[in-house]
């Protein structure tokens, strides 16, 4: 387990994203504004959320993927939260409906996520490779170019990789 909220944590988190995942490039961790207590805490929020929990279902994304002939890692979508096992596009019932439970964590599921152009950039090349928001459009117009949904949290807790998942 990691506390953002302890530099000693922080610094190995960032030592290790760093080590295993940025192939050497350095990495900062900041926190959102409100005090997280990491080693720097900043006040950043994109102009089309209210809520700062970002959550993708995987299924979702291996189907786009099976449909474009592309191999889309849920990354790419900037994620806060990668579901696994849950059918794909359910994530976009759970809006404005019955609050969801992830670990103790109790939210509610806001909006759908609608995708800009940051989603076309490949994160192994970083170089733009496809037309991600027309391409989800084109296959799947009952959906627009959305993918992913925005969660509030109603009451917090801790979430650990594996925990169920529970629809209220």
């Amino acid at each position: 387990k990691i506390d953002v909220r302890n530099g000693e944590d922080v610094a190995k988190l960032e030592k290790y994203l760093e080590t295993h995942v940025f192939g050497g490039r350095g990495v900062k961790f900041v926190t959102g504004g409100g005090g997280g207590g990491g080693p720097e805490t900043q006040s950043f929020q994109f102009g089309n959320t209210e809520t700062g929990i970002h959550i993708v279902n995987a299924a979702t994304v291996a189907e786009l993927s099976e449909k474009t002939g592309i191999d889309i890692d849920p990354l790419r979508f900037r994620p806060n939260i990668v579901l696994s096992g849950v059918p794909a596009w359910q994530e976009f019932e759970w809006v404005n409906g019955a609050p969801i439970i992830l670990g103790a964590v109790k939210m509610s599921v806001v909006s759908k996520t609608i995708r800009c152009e940051g989603i076309n950039v490949n994160l192994a090349t970083a170089k733009t490779d496809s037309d991600l928001p027309g391409l989800i459009t084109k296959h799947y117009p009952q959906h627009g170019p959305y993918l992913g949904v925005y969660a509030k949290v109603l009451e917090g807790g801790e979430i650990e990789c594996g925990d169920l998942l529970r629809v209220l």
